[in-house]
């Protein structure tokens, strides 16, 4: 079974990937067309974005291609102005992120967890918060209302 943190990699590659198959909407014949739009990538100047009327774009420079930082830039700038033409495409990349959120979200479960046990035996407390905690959560407590009172009731 892989970890978190190769689960998290393979979905950030996963990411990359993507976000570089939007090629695949990259003017053919743009010799013949007027770009409507054209932009200059932030991180290199020296490439230009031209975005055509009917969702399809050209990028000045194919090494955009090869550097996931420049993918990722490339996905960003173009996301706002095709989209519209290719919403299901969009959607894909919408899901891999709501997965890489997912992902964040147990990692940092799993960290608590690890903490949790490796502090426990130094906490003679603990079983017994976690314990009062389960309690208010299953009455329906917002754990941030109740983690904050039982701080502020915590005698040093």
């Amino acid at each position: 079974m892989a970890s978190v943190h190769e689960i998290q990699q393979q979905v950030f590659l996963e990411k990359i990937h993507y976000a570089a198959s939007i090629k695949q909407f990259e003017a053919k014949n743009w010799d013949r067309m007027i770009p409507t739009d054209r932009f200059e990538m932030a991180s290199n100047s020296e490439i230009s974005v031209y975005i055509f009327e009917n969702g399809e774009f050209r990028v000045s420079d194919d090494k955009v291609y090869k550097d996931k930082n420049l993918v990722l830039e490339l996905f960003n700038l173009l996301k706002t102005h095709i989209e519209p033409f290719h919403p299901e495409f969009f959607q894909g990349y919408d899901n891999l992120v709501f997965r890489d959120h997912q992902v964040i979200s147990v990692m940092k479960l799993e960290q608590l967890l690890i903490t949790l046990e490796n502090m426990g035996d130094s906490i003679p407390n603990l079983n017994h918060e976690l314990i009062s905690m389960g309690k208010a959560l299953e009455r329906g407590e917002n754990l941030k209302d109740y983690l904050k009172t039982r701080r502020n009731s915590w005698v040093v």
